[in-house]
């Protein structure tokens, strides 16, 4: 970069072609890891530009989310669940705009988009009719964290399945002591109605009846409530869990899935 004394004008050419030569040589490459700690809650995060999720250190302090002692349902029902969403997020319609490296690119086709849109809907419809504080949940056109919600469950619960399936690989004595450890002492549940229990569980919350009406209305997640009904409503294994009849609250005959 050569800049003169005496020639202004010239002097900002000559910045920005060096500052376009080098935009342009980055453009494909893989971007820089940003941090941006003001904008993280104390849930994971996927990050588009990086494609990477980033789990906060809080999460990860023993007996929170996982312990050695905890069932493995546990551990996947809770931060497997949340990693599981922010997964999601980079195949909803704002990840489609992302490639593998984090540039922008669109990679989905117009039938892609279409398929998308249309079964976007169902969610909609859906959350729209439940009601919280007395008032039905407002609709909206952002449904990407409702299916993050609704695919991060059914994933992590696929993905416990296959943990449980690697242990027929274990000698048989050592296979029946890890399935053991699957259940709790003193509660007459199966290791599958524990995920669900858990999952449940880690979003029970209370809120002040002031405060309500603004968070239905604000804020782009369902209330923690919903997060729950919403995406167990759709999950056609949980009904078979707990024996949920057809067309309840919990088991409707039509039910919302992307994926």
């Amino acid at each position: 970069l050569v800049l003169s004394n005496t020639d202004y004008i010239e002097n900002l050419k000559q910045v920005f072609i060096q500052q376009t030569k080098r935009s342009l040589d980055t453009l494909r490459q893989p971007p820089m890891a940003v941090e941006m700690p003001v904008t993280f809650s104390v849930s994971p995060a996927y990050i588009n530009r990086e494609n990477l999720i980033r789990i906060p250190v809080i999460l990860l302090q023993p007996n929170f989310l996982w312990s050695d002692h905890y069932p493995n349902a546990l551990k996947f029902a809770t931060i497997g669940s949340l990693m599981a969403h922010e997964l999601i997020h980079g195949f909803d319609d704002v990840g489609r705009h992302f490639n593998t490296s984090g540039s922008e690119q669109t990679w989905w086709d117009n039938n892609s988009t279409d398929a998308f849109n249309e079964r976007k809907r169902c969610f909609k419809r859906q959350y729209s009719l439940y009601r919280y504080n007395g008032n039905y949940l407002p609709p909206n056109e952002l449904q990407a964290e409702n299916i993050a919600d609704n695919g991060g469950i059914q994933l992590a619960f696929k993905t416990y399945q296959k943990w449980i399936v690697t242990l027929n690989d274990i000698i048989p004595r050592e296979r029946e002591r890890l399935l053991a450890l699957e259940t709790l002492p003193n509660l007459n549940f199966t290791n599958k109605q524990l995920f669900f229990l858990a999952f449940a569980q880690f979003w029970c919350n209370n809120m002040d009846m002031h405060f309500r009406d603004k968070d239905s209305l604000i804020s782009l997640h369902a209330s923690a409530k919903y997060r729950v009904i919403g995406s167990l409503a759709n999950f056609q294994t949980f009904a078979e869990e707990f024996h949920c009849g057809t067309g309840t609250t919990m088991n409707p005959k039509h039910k919302c899935k992307i994926y």
